[in-house]
């Protein structure tokens, strides 16, 4: 929702409009067709977010999805924001139809499959999630997932560096080698990856815990984990949960906030 939601913005920015979403069931009694995921018959939830921008050229439609595609400038998206609604829909087996018209805006429908989940008679408690109160330098070039993490990790307990510059944060170590407990960063960022980050905080503090966030696993090779000691590889799009427990077994002990 927030990669839609973000490209809907920029679509809209230069002349305002209306950003709608709507959701409804739908039960699909034969293939729709026309989807860029295939939509089998079933029952589904459908998501729609329509934004009233200048629509998406006819001549790009097929390459929106593509991973690093983007037709912004530079410093506005990696873009991975389409190919990560992509891969998400994929994996849940759910579909995407887009509807786009010049100067008459863009409609993404996202058609997940309803799941039938029998009822329990007992509540599943979840166990708490874990908290701390650590020193996390946060590292990732998009400003929203930026902010949105620097939230979350503040409301965990911890005390959060967010930054939007991977050059940036190897001085901010530079300048202080111990102002941190731990670093998490994103994988794919301009002028100093996540790795190339890395491999600069080594240099200068060889035991602070390491996650790197990416889209891609295959951009970081196992030999490659091994040799900048990542403590964790974490596929985004992120979980918050599982973020909370990754977090707190690099840095020892079990926390929690109950």
């Amino acid at each position: 929702m927030i990669n839609l939601f973000t490209n809907a913005s920029h679509a809209m920015e230069a002349a305002g409009g209306t950003l709608m979403v709507r959701t409804d069931n739908v039960v699909m009694e034969k293939p729709l067709p026309g989807a860029v995921l295939p939509i089998p018959p079933g029952r589904y939830l459908r998501i729609s977010v329509v934004d009233s921008g200048g629509g998406i050229p006819e001549a790009i439609k097929g390459r929106i999805f593509d991973p690093y595609f983007t037709t912004k400038a530079a410093g506005k998206g990696s873009g991975m924001g389409l190919a990560m609604v992509h891969g998400i829909m994929k994996n849940c087996g759910g579909g995407i139809v887009l509807k786009t018209q010049k100067n008459c805006g863009t409609t993404f429908d996202l058609y997940f499959p309803l799941a039938e989940i029998p009822v329990q008679d007992e509540a599943v408690v979840e166990a708490p999630i874990p908290q701390g109160s650590e020193r996390v330098l946060f590292v990732d070039d998009e400003p929203m997932i930026t902010t949105l993490s620097e939230k979350i990790l503040t409301r965990l307990g911890y005390r959060v560096c967010a930054l939007n510059s991977s050059v940036e944060a190897l001085a901010r170590i530079q300048a202080d080698p111990q102002a941190f407990d731990l670093v998490i960063t994103d994988m794919s960022m301009p002028h100093m990856t996540g790795d190339q980050l890395v491999e600069g905080i080594r240099q200068l503090r060889p035991d602070i815990p390491v996650i790197l966030c990416t889209g891609f696993s295959n951009k970081i090779t196992p030999e490659k984990i091994q040799t900048l000691n990542i403590g964790a590889v974490i596929t985004k799009p992120v979980e918050v949960r599982k973020m909370a427990h990754v977090v707190r077994r690099l840095l020892g002990g079990d926390r929690t906030d109950g």
